[in-house]
């Protein structure tokens, strides 16, 4: 598991240890898990942390008719959290007839965030609902509809204030015997640092709520969904479900009509 990783795990534990909070697993993506960003669910959960995400390249507003933006997300408060850990492993592994290793290894790690939570407030999110439809031929929505995929806004965010640098050091210590090479050791030392600088901004967790699409160009955003729900209407495109509904009612299909 990357520094990264570690670290915006151990945030959530902090923040929301039993909420819907999910930790970012890739530093390279945290553009694309700001407020109003759409993402897809992956098809497997993880044991611990639930539901995980995977990015796309278009927010809500992309898939939009054109209009007014809202206003910027609210600022929910700051945090500062400071996470530290000095870990030191004792053991011997002794395979016969082949090779013994004795050793120590030790492990420390200081990181300091000070970061801040985003959310989209529920008015600027009703009157965005209430003022822009659907772009019902969208590219990006033509082709989820088609593979059946959900879709899922994120709504809130933790991100930091500052830059930071985090910096992570090990040391391992050790002997290695031969036994049967006679007296010969060997006998060593492995120091190993690693650091990585996260931007201001970062978007280190966040949650999401699910689209569901109504009709051709309808939508919305409810605040409660289970597994059950999809984001596009079962049985094909809004269009070819009237048609259908229709062909189903008497004296309005051409076979009626021709016949009759």
């Amino acid at each position: 598991m990357t520094m990264f990783e570690n670290v915006t795990r151990a945030l959530t534990r902090q923040l929301n240890p039993r909420g819907d909070l999910t930790p970012l697993d890739s530093l390279i993506d945290f553009k694309r898990f700001h407020p109003f960003c759409l993402v897809l669910r992956k098809r497997k959960s993880t044991l611990f942390w639930g539901a995980r995400y995977l990015r796309t390249d278009y927010t809500l507003l992309d898939v939009l008719e054109p209009g007014s933006c809202p206003s910027n997300p609210t600022d929910s408060g700051n945090f500062a959290f400071k996470n530290m850990l000095d870990a030191r492993v004792e053991g011997q592994v002794d395979v016969p007839r082949t090779v013994k290793v004795t050793g120590t290894a030790g492990l420390s790690q200081n990181s300091t965030l000070e970061v801040q939570t985003l959310s989209v407030a529920p008015k600027a999110l009703e009157t965005l609902h209430q003022e822009r439809k659907l772009e019902a031929e969208h590219p990006f929505l033509k082709e989820m509809r088609d593979r059946g995929e959900n879709l899922y806004v994120v709504m809130e965010v933790v991100e930091t204030v500052q830059e930071v640098t985090l910096e992570r050091a090990g040391k391992a210590e050790g002997v290695f015997s031969l036994p049967f090479f006679a007296p010969l050791g060997l006998q060593g030392s492995i120091n190993h640092k690693e650091a990585v600088t996260i931007p201001k901004g970062c978007i280190l967790a966040f949650r999401v709520r699910q689209l569901m699409v109504k009709g051709e160009n309808e939508w919305e955003i409810p605040h409660i969904c289970n597994d059950n729900m999809q984001t596009f209407p079962p049985g094909g495109k809004p269009e070819e479900e009237k048609l259908i509904r229709k062909c189903f009612l008497p004296f309005h299909c051409n076979f009626f009509d021709s016949e009759f």
